[in-house]
């Protein structure tokens, strides 16, 4: 029921009628569902369960008739590790049972409706996934896009991604956004499975942020912004200006070239130079860059925007960030080809993995031609 029928004295849900939500869907272009599979509140009456005799808010009816529950598709009390969840079944309310087809299956189909009703939805945020059957979430990752939010160490996490194929928010990178600047060296989940973060609506702690958005944007293969963080009128200018520069370069390739407790530095493939700082005064470090050059700061926080810097004729400069802050050093002297290309591709850093083919495009046209050429001069020299 998305605003379809008349239950509890309105059509509407609390949160508004389907109409609203599916011009929401549109106005925002694409979406992903928030969708919770592995438990429920909210029956309207109580049932024993034949298990232990226990009286369970498991009696789900409905006015549209379809897909109630009741207790033969939920745990009884304190589960049984029936879903293959490492002993992590029960987490709170009534707590699904996978293993039930007629929960599996309507989970799915269910899914499926919401995403055909609601449209422009390319898929889910599946919430508290390691509680429920990895099978399940592998299983609605043929819905649509999934982003698992599997809240857990890391090893645990990849396992799961490689299980089930779908992306998961990056928990330990975020705890490494807590600590000092040295902690972001290869931290989180190394994997383009992974979604970035610094702040969501379950958490909060991320004091820095400015530094902690600017690492996200410049060194995560899919960041995202979080929306109050966004109207932050403090905060948008730093997120913004790391959001265009992430656009305008190409961040591919990042690699550590100093580092210590609260300052570290980073090179990409353009190359932008990525500077993260997280004690109270500004800090920075001597690095090897092109000689006799020029480096510009394109994107930085908080604060006004750093001043030029030179190399010496060695290629040693001293790139700097501000206090718990974050700054991006660019030389234009150092524009490569492969970043005039990338420009001339819109300039979308999220797109350019699909534009590899006007790299090597030519290169296989060549080795056909080739081919076809050494082939024909055989042929011909058969027939002589």
């Amino acid at each position: 029921d998305l605003g379809n029928y008349n239950q509890k004295g309105t059509i509407e849900t609390r949160f508004g009628s389907l109409e609203e939500l599916q011009n929401a869907a549109e106005a925002c272009g694409n979406v992903l569902l928030d969708l919770v599979a592995n438990h429920m509140t909210g029956a309207e009456t109580q049932l024993r369960d034949p298990t232990d005799g226990k009286m369970y808010w498991q009696c789900f009816e409905y006015v549209h008739d379809r897909f109630w529950k009741s207790t033969k598709h939920f745990h009884p009390g304190y589960p049984d590790d029936c879903d293959l969840c490492d002993g992590n079944d029960y987490l709170m309310c009534e707590d699904v049972c996978h293993n039930s087809p007629y929960m599996f299956t309507g989970q799915l189909e269910w899914a499926k409706w919401m995403k055909n009703t609601i449209g422009n939805v390319s898929g889910f945020r599946l919430d508290a996934v390691k509680y429920y059957s990895w099978d399940m979430s592998k299983a609605f990752g043929t819905v649509g896009d999934c982003i698992g939010e599997f809240w857990d160490s890391k090893d645990d996490i990849l396992k799961w991604i490689n299980y089930t194929g779908n992306y998961a928010f990056d928990f330990p990178l975020y705890y490494a956004l807590q600590g000092n600047a040295a902690k972001l060296d290869s931290a989180g989940l190394l994997c383009d499975k992974a979604i970035s973060f610094v702040r969501n609506h379950d958490t909060d702690e991320v004091s820095q942020k400015s530094r902690a958005y600017g690492f996200i944007l410049y060194s995560s293969h899919i960041p995202t912004v979080f929306w109050s963080d966004w109207f932050d009128t403090d905060l948008q200018p730093d997120i913004n200006r790391a959001l265009q520069a992430r656009r305008s370069h190409d961040f591919r390739g990042t690699s550590t070239i100093y580092k210590t407790n609260d300052l570290i530095i980073f090179r990409n493939d353009t190359p932008v130079f990525g500077c993260f700082n997280s004690s109270s005064g500004e800090l920075g470090g001597i690095v090897q860059a092109a000689p006799n050059s020029t480096y510009s700061a394109i994107a930085w926080g908080p604060g006004s925007q750093p001043l030029d810097v030179n190399s010496d004729e060695y290629g040693n400069v001293n790139l700097t960030a501000p206090a718990q802050g974050y700054c991006y050093w660019y030389c234009d002297s150092e524009k490569n080809s492969y970043e005039n290309n990338y420009h001339n591709g819109n300039g979308d850093n999220e797109k350019i993995p699909n534009n590899y083919w006007k790299i090597y495009f030519p290169i296989i046209c060549f080795m056909a031609i080739s081919i076809i050429a050494v082939l024909c001069i055989k042929k011909v020299g058969r027939k002589e």
